[in-house]
């Protein structure tokens, strides 16, 4: 189940006065009578939940009372209401309640204030974690979920930034697979505070790149499938029997699963103005390499490119005539604009022209994997310890422990380290600015404190490092809380053999030396 814990939603409980930490919230049926009976453990005689006011800023909807009709309170379902999760409807005291509702009631009176709304510093995406709404309107778009728009969601807000959050996804028994795929295109965008969101033209812009970004990734075709293929490996004719279906009507269903999934992602691609298409879809390449972009996208219109990363829409992009000649490392973004002026998806990948690390360049030199103060002061150092190669960590990627990208230009010449943080302002409040920090890790990732494993893949999705480290002896422990670092004695030795770590020899580490 989804709840507040290291390993599913992290973040900082909310303190008793509601003054720091964040919360998590559920859209569900009204919380059922707790086990010990009433009164609860706050001394709430009845469950406990909330509504907020919606676009007319006028709640009518009192606390812990059932939706009046007709109104735009939301939740809106006669059986849906803000129930709370952490902390609990029947442990929540009152200042912590009142800090929760009206940092809903401040939200929304900016979400709704057509003067507000949009200001890039002050306007409603200060609230909001908008990349984590658009994938999880995506994932139950592409499912057409039949409650997750009413039922079974977890808003929470981090502790780190106070911004808004919706997922995971979670109680999928009503995605409608076999339901006609080509139409729907915004499957209940009705609920909650998406009719808002869609209104504004920059989430709009958004949400079309990602599902584009999505489809040449995780949603392309050829993964759906693949994951379909895989669960049907897990899950075996002799187990559908069980559920009273036959090897017949087992193999008709998943055949209908990936008709839908491939024909849904289709149709879906067409309803929007399409990326360009590149000849090559990224990753390491020749200095010799010829990039090609086409307008395959059925609209006439001029390409626009850029080789830095940034969008072409800005206006610093440059025309498209003839092919690409990529002579350093690049992160190419581009669209097309059509002769009526409209702007087409963006399609984006990194050329890599560098050397590329390999196995036994790099190792884990160096972590603090839980601060003695700040938990957003925790880095992870690598060093380069190939004696002749400067590596290019362009694409470079986690796959486990956290979730980090090294982005185009972070290279490291022989002998050289870098640091990736978890929060940099943290970082930088203990260390001070340090130019070989390349960049954070996932916002509400962190390195867990009893243990954890990390994995480092190159471009192609290789192993480059593989490394767990522990709390418990043999492992240093003042590196757990106590204020120090792990620190690596011998880069050649086995880094995984824990008398090959130390404690830091400076409270906070020495990140970078």
């Amino acid at each position: 189940k989804v709840t507040r814990d290291d390993d599913r939603i992290e973040f900082e409980p909310l303190a008793a006065n509601g003054s720091t930490g964040g919360w998590l919230l559920s859209i569900n049926r009204m919380d059922p009578i707790p086990v010990g009976g009433f009164p609860a453990e706050n001394g709430a005689m009845t469950p406990q939940f909330f509504h907020t006011a919606g676009p007319d800023r006028i709640l009518q909807t009192p606390p812990n009372e059932l939706n009046r009709e007709g109104d735009d309170d939301i939740p809106r379902q006669y059986n849906g209401f803000f129930n709370f999760e952490d902390p609990g409807g029947y442990e929540i005291n009152p200042a912590q309640r009142n800090a929760i509702e009206n940092w809903f009631e401040k939200f929304e009176d900016v979400l709704y204030d057509d003067n507000r709304w949009l200001d890039p510093v002050n306007g409603y995406r200060r609230y909001v974690d908008t990349r984590d709404f658009i994938d999880y309107f995506h994932l139950h778009n592409l499912a057409k979920q039949g409650d997750s728009m009413a039922l079974s969601l977890f808003p929470w807000v981090s502790s780190r930034d106070r911004k808004l959050r919706i997922g995971p996804i979670w109680d999928y028994n009503l995605s409608a697979y076999w339901t006609d795929p080509a139409d729907e295109l915004f499957y209940r965008d009705d609920r909650i505070w998406y009719p808002r969101f869609f209104e504004d033209p920059g989430f709009m812009r958004e949400y079309i790149d990602r599902w584009y970004e999505l489809r040449r990734g995780p949603f392309a075709t050829s993964n759906l499938i693949s994951l379909v293929n895989k669960h049907r490996r897990q899950f075996t004719s002799e187990l559908a029997a069980r559920q009273g279906l036959s090897s017949q009507a087992w193999s008709t269903e998943l055949g209908e699963m990936k008709t839908y999934l491939s024909s849904r992602t289709s149709w879906i691609d067409a309803q929007f103005f399409q990326p360009p298409a590149f000849s090559h879809p990224g990753g390491t390449v020749s200095t010799q390499f010829t990039l090609t972009i086409s307008n395959n996208t059925g609209e006439a219109g001029i390409i626009f490119f850029t080789l830095d990363g940034s969008d072409p829409i800005n206006g610093g992009g440059t025309i498209y005539t003839r092919p690409i000649s990529l002579n350093a490392t690049a992160h190419v973004r581009a669209r097309v604009r059509s002769t009526r002026g409209e702007w087409s998806a963006i399609n984006e990948a990194s050329y890599v022209t560098g050397t590329p690390p390999g196995p036994g360049d790099l190792v884990f030199s160096e972590i603090m994997y839980h601060p003695l103060g700040d938990p957003g002061a925790e880095f992870i150092e690598l060093l380069n310890i190939n004696p002749v190669k400067a590596l290019d960590l362009a694409l470079v990627r986690f796959a486990a422990g956290v979730e980090f990208t090294f982005p185009v230009g972070a290279t490291l010449a022989p002998g050289e380290r870098i640091i990736v943080v978890r929060n940099r302002s943290a970082f930088e409040a203990v260390h001070g600015p340090m130019p070989n920090v390349v960049g954070e890790f996932q916002l509400d990732g962190a390195l867990d404190n009893s243990g954890d494993h990390l994995t480092l893949l190159d471009t192609n999705g290789r192993i480059l490092l593989d490394f767990s480290y522990g709390d418990d002896p043999p492992w240093p422990e003042s590196a757990d809380g106590d204020g120090d670092s792990l620190v690596l004695i011998d880069p050649l030795a086995n880094p995984n053999d824990p008398a090959n770590w130390k404690a830091s020899t400076k409270k906070g580490g020495t990140p970078g030396k």
